[in-house]
C-alpha cells in the first residue's frame, strides 16, 4: 500500500472528529435553551397543580392552608409537586415539604363570602425561590408566580444580575422574588 493510502483513512476519522465537534457546538446553545424552557414549563405545571390543590384545601376549609405540608397527602400526594424543576434541594420526606419547598408560600386572606369582594384573586399566592431560574453566569432573570385566582405568570426579577437583562425589567412587569 502507498504512503497516500495509509494516510486517506487517518485523514477521514480527523475530518469526521472536526465535524462532530462543529454540530456539536452549534447544537449546544439551542438544546441548552430547549432544557430551560422545558424546566420552567415543568415549574408552571407544578405551581397549577399546587394551585387546584390549594383552591380545593380553601373550599374545604374557607382559608388557603398556612403552610404547603398541610395539602400532603390529603390534595397532593408527589413529593416532587413541592419543588420547581430548578430548585437544587430534593423532598424525600413529609417533613422536608416546608423547609426544602422550591416555593414561597404567601398569606392571602379571603373573606368569607369569596365572591362578595375579588380582590383577593389578584394577590400573589406562591412564588418561586430566587435560585430556582438561573440564567447565565448565576443571574436570576425571573420566576413563575401562582396567583390566588390559579393562574401561572412568568415574571422578570427587579433585581437582575445579568447587564444584558437590565433593559426588560420595568416597573409595570416585575417582581422581587425571595430567596
Amino acid at each position: 500500500m502507498t504512503a497516500m493510502g495509509k494516510r486517506t483513512p487517518i485523514l477521514l476519522l480527523l475530518m469526521l472528529a472536526i465535524l462532530c465537534g462543529l454540530l456539536t457546538c452549534m447544537l449546544w446553545y439551542p438544546l441548552k435553551a430547549a432544557r430551560v424552557v422545558a424546566k420552567s414549563r415543568s415549574c408552571m405545571d407544578n405551581l397549577k397543580g399546587l394551585g387546584l390543590a390549594m383552591d380545593r384545601y380553601r373550599q374545604a376549609n374557607g382559608r388557603f392552608p398556612a403552610k404547603l405540608s398541610d395539602l400532603y397527602p390529603k390534595y397532593i400526594t408527589d413529593f416532587g409537586s413541592f419543588s420547581c424543576p430548578g430548585n437544587p434541594r430534593e423532598i424525600r420526606r413529609p417533613e422536608d415539604i416546608d423547609s426544602l419547598a422550591g416555593y414561597v408560600l404567601f398569606k392571602v386572606d379571603v373573606p368569607a363570602d369569596p365572591l362578595s369582594s375579588l380582590d383577593w384573586m389578584d394577590k400573589p399566592l406562591l412564588t418561586d425561590r430566587r435560585r430556582n431560574h438561573l440564567g447565565k453566569a448565576g443571574g436570576v432573570w425571573g420566576g413563575n408566580i401562582l396567583y390566588a385566582d390559579i393562574h401561572v405568570a412568568w415574571m422578570p426579577d427587579t433585581h437582575p444580575m445579568e447587564p444584558d437583562t437590565v433593559d426588560i425589567v420595568t416597573s409595570n412587569f416585575s417582581f422581587d422574588f425571595p430567596n
